[in-house]
């Protein structure tokens, strides 16, 4: 399942700046962008305080409970935005499921760097 509506949009300007690592920043060739949290339940509590500060434009009641759910109960998740600026946040069970998912992110917008020993 993956997390939509107004907390993905969140999530995404979260990851802008704290997310524990970032792919596809400096391609030029590309606008994709994605972020890695491997940490479901901190995200879900930075998220919830960015929302309940008043800091951006989405209340808390406009999220779904189940996204919020989802969030909490991951090992983490990977935040993407597309070429066309669409973005979307997919979280994982299993820290070995995000690994895994996180190794063909960076082979796909970072294929140097991912290349590398």
């Amino acid at each position: 399942m993956s997390i939509h509506g107004p907390l993905s949009g969140v999530i995404f300007l979260v990851a802008q700046e704290q997310a524990d690592e970032i792919a596809g920043l400096n391609q030029a060739r590309t606008n994709a962008f994605a972020a890695l949290f491997r940490d479901g339940p901190d995200l879900a509590r930075r998220t919830r305080d960015l929302i309940e500060t008043d800091q951006i434009d989405v209340g808390a009641e406009a999220v779904e409970p189940e996204d919020w759910a989802a969030l909490e109960r991951s090992a983490g998740v990977i935040v993407r935005r597309n070429d066309d600026g669409k973005i979307s946040v997919q979280p994982y069970d299993s820290d070995d499921d995000l690994a895994a998912a996180w190794s063909a992110v960076m082979v796909e917008l970072e294929p140097d760097s991912a290349r590398r020993p």
